[in-house]
């Protein structure tokens, strides 16, 4: 076995390294231990080595790295110098040999104490060392808050006592900075224990604060300083006024589809003025409107944005969803790449889905499909790929059908659809004496007479020169026989029923009725055209209307104001649509007359009978007066408004409004004169004058959309104001008036935002801005126009 005999000499009491001779020992002490020494070399004299591992605490791998070995004598020699793997020590091989003197030297800490051991050749050691000595030092400084560097590491800032306390630094040169805001100072210290506090002065007068203001395109970006966020008003400025000391500052401004923009500003004595604009992370699809496209939904990422031609709101750069659907065409699903700042225009073609399918069957003939009625044979439209169900219906018939499968290939196709078949009964018509027999106006031959006629109610006329004429109306069942049997009287060919009159009049049995729409050239163009049956107003030519069947004096009134008219059979056999197009002018809406254009006095003694009962003249003027208050010219109607008045009141107002031309032109100029009450305690007269403008018609064109735009005279009889408080500063207010006038006279600006305009009524919304005072009213206004 052997014995380790340290000797150690101390280096003066103040050395910062410090070798500690009590850790020494042997970690190796030879091969018998069972633990394998890594072979240790020889010095270049042969002769052999001992190893020492030493751990250095308080010390970085970087300082470490500087310390040197210095052997005391000239028989030691140091054959290898390593730090450790972990960075925290050395391992030093140097001659063993009892009494191996050496010390450690760092260029910053200076020399350690001098240590002497007794070691021996091919041995391992082990023994610490330690940056010993720290020092607590003081800086004070004139400005609190300032900021305080120790050879660049921040330490902290200086306390309101005006100083601050930085322990563990090591003796020996160091830079002290100390800063704030844009200005800093910097001095080069010695630390020793008799040199601990340091005194460094700001340049104070430099470094005042000052203030900052951003301005920030979108207004409703985020806006962060060091750190802190800051709220923008909807001007994209800060919303308080912002003061900074000297200093550099970093923001990072951010805002939903746009990029983020940071960066950095100097505050040095001067106001600082920031304009970003953030660059845009977003874009905009343009859907063209062409062809087919117009009118289809758009959908972007499942949303729906508008129908073709459509232009999308904001979109995020990047890839998109787009879903385009239009009726009779194959739904489009793709994508699109929307491109900062740019416009994306996009046409997809859209795939026909449908196919122009022709329906045919007898005359007269109603065509269903899938149980909605289309129209009657033939029928022409376009129907969507798939399985339809297709009947023909015809009222006393049975109901025929077929089923069809339709492709969008070939794109025109036809398909026939078996005839009704009739139901029927028979009946026997039998007249003493023989006559001629007309059923529903038609001649069908001479009694005795037996036929099958279709189910329902039917007429019969029996007719023979010399003889009363016999009419009856009569029922066919399915399958049943019946009989009409008369017996004619001698006589003038007169009605005993009054079903028909010897004129030929209409008809007023209970026969049938049917729904019919009168047709004439002016109701095409959207013109008003007014419907007469046997003189009596119906509706216009736009409507379906019911008539019984019969005989019948139907005429039409153009907005000309003339009438044109004929008789006109209708039966079941009768079209649903009854064309009055080449009627000739006659007289009034109950006569057949046609008018020769002579005289008053020759009009009126060409008035039918049905008219009798009334003179002439009178209906004259009452078709010209229904015309006058109907839908002509100077309409003088009473008027009621509500309206909000700003900053916070409301108005309630009555008048009297003059229409001056018809509600349904595509110009109304109105004027008027109306008392409003304000709920302050106030009134106002005003005299309106506005131009209404039409751009809509709706209900068969007899009411107007309209929106207008006018002058108003206004009159205050008491004056006019709101009152409130201004407060100039926290110790002092001031009274204000609001929208303050004198009495007397003012105008202002009428906009009717939306209005509907009917015959007798009127419903707009409407705003009113008095000049003068900035007073802005916006309300709703009805009007009734006798």
């Amino acid at each position: 076995m052997f014995t380790i005999l340290p000797i150690v000499t101390y280096a003066q009491s103040n050395n910062l390294l410090e070798i500690d001779e009590s850790s020494f020992e042997p970690v190796q002490t030879d091969v018998l231990s069972g633990v394998s020494i890594d072979k240790i070399g020889l010095d270049p004299s042969r002769r052999p080595c001992a190893r020492i591992k030493m751990h250095i605490n308080r010390m970085t791998k970087e300082e470490i790295e500087g310390i040197s070995v210095r052997p005391v004598g000239g028989n030691v020699v140091v054959n290898k110098l390593t730090v450790t793997g972990q960075g925290n020590g050395l391992i030093i091989e140097l001659t063993a040999k009892e009494a191996t003197r050496f010390y450690l030297h760092h260029d910053k800490y200076g020399d350690s104490n001098e240590v002497s051991l007794n070691l021996e050749g091919d041995k391992e050691y082990r023994i610490d060392a330690a940056l010993n000595t720290t020092y607590s030092i003081v800086v004070s400084c004139n400005k609190p808050e300032a900021e305080v560097y120790l050879d660049d590491n921040y330490k902290g800032q200086i306390s309101n006592r005006y100083d601050l306390t930085v322990s563990d630094v090591y003796p020996g040169p160091h830079r002290i900075r100390v800063k704030f805001g844009s200005i800093s100072q910097e001095q080069n210290v010695e630390v020793s224990s008799s040199n601990i506090h340091f005194r460094i002065i700001l340049d104070l007068e430099s470094a005042k604060p000052q203030f900052v203001a951003f301005k920030i395109s979108p207004a409703d970006a985020n806006l962060i300083i060091d750190g802190k966020p800051y709220m923008l008003n909807r001007y994209g400025e800060i919303s308080e006024a912002l003061m900074l000391n000297n200093g550099t500052y970093t923001y990072i401004i951010s805002a939903k589809d746009y990029h983020e923009e940071k960066g950095t500003f100097t505050v040095d004595g001067d106001k600082v003025d920031m304009n970003v604009s953030l660059k845009p992370a977003h874009g905009f699809l343009n859907i063209s409107g062409e062809g087919v496209l117009s009118g289809a939904s758009v959908y972007v990422d499942d949303k729906l944005i508008g129908n073709a031609p459509v232009k999308s709101g904001r979109l995020s750069s990047g890839e998109h969803t787009v879903r385009i659907i239009k009726s009779l065409y194959k739904e489009y699903f793709g994508t699109v790449n929307i491109y900062d700042g740019k416009t994306t225009e996009c046409k997809p073609e859209l795939t026909a889905d449908f196919a122009t399918v022709t329906l045919k069957s007898t005359a007269g003939t109603d065509i269903y499909v899938n149980g909605t009625r289309k129209g009657t044979s033939p029928w022409t439209g376009d129907l969507r790929s798939g399985v339809y169900n297709f009947e023909a219906r015809k009222t006393g018939h049975r109901n025929s059908a077929i089923s069809q499968t339709i492709s969008a290939t070939p794109s025109v196709q036809s398909y026939e659809i078996p005839a009704p078949a009739p139901i029927v009964g028979t009946v026997n018509f039998i007249s003493s004496p023989m006559s001629d027999v007309y059923v529903d106006g038609n001649n069908v031959g001479r009694t005795p007479l037996s036929m099958d006629l279709i189910i329902g109610k039917h007429t019969v006329s029996f007719r023979k020169d010399g003889f009363q004429t016999q009419n009856r109306s009569f029922e066919v069942k399915e399958g049943e026989a019946s009989t009409v049997q008369v017996t004619l009287e001698e006589g003038r060919s007169t009605s005993s029923s009054s079903s028909y009159s010897s004129s030929g009049s209409s008809y007023s049995g209970s026969s049938g009725q049917g729904s019919y729409t009168i047709k004439y050239p002016q109701s095409q163009s959207g013109s008003l055209v007014w419907v007469y049956l046997d003189g009596k107003f119906m509706s216009s030519t736009t409507r379906q209307v019911t008539i019984p069947h019969g005989t019948h004096i139907i005429t039409v009134e153009p907005e000309t104001g003339k009438f044109y008219g004929r008789r006109v059979v209708v039966n079941s056999s009768t079209p649903e649509v009854i064309d009055m197009s080449n009627s000739p002018r006659v007289i009034s809406s109950s006569s057949v007359t046609p008018y020769t254009g002579s005289s008053s006095g020759s009009k009126t003694s060409s008035y039918s009978s049905s008219s009798s009962s009334k003179s002439s003249s009178y209906s004259r003027y009452n078709s010209y007066s229904r015309k006058k208050k109907g839908w002509n010219w100077f309409n003088i109607g009473i008027t009621g408004d509500l309206a909000y008045c700003s900053p916070d009141n409301f108005v309630v107002g009555a008048g009297m409004t003059i229409r001056m031309s018809k509600c349904n032109s595509w110009m109304i100029p109105t004027i008027g004169a109306r008392y409003a009450y304000n709920f302050s305690g106030h009134s106002v007269i005003g005299l309106p004058f506005v131009l209404n403008f039409n751009y809509g018609k709706i209900w068969d064109t007899t009411c107007g959309i309209y929106l207008g735009i006018g002058v108003e005279g206004l009159y205050y009889p008491s004056g006019f104001g709101y009152k409130y408080n201004v407060f100039e500063d926290e110790s002092e207010e001031e009274t204000t008036y609001y929208g303050m006038r004198e009495e007397g006279w003012g105008y202002g600006l009428v906009v009717n935002i939306f209005g509907v305009s009917a015959r007798h009524h009127d419903f707009n919304l409407y705003l009113s801005a008095d000049i003068d005072t900035d007073l802005l009213y916006i309300g709703c206004r009805y009007t009734y126009f006798f």
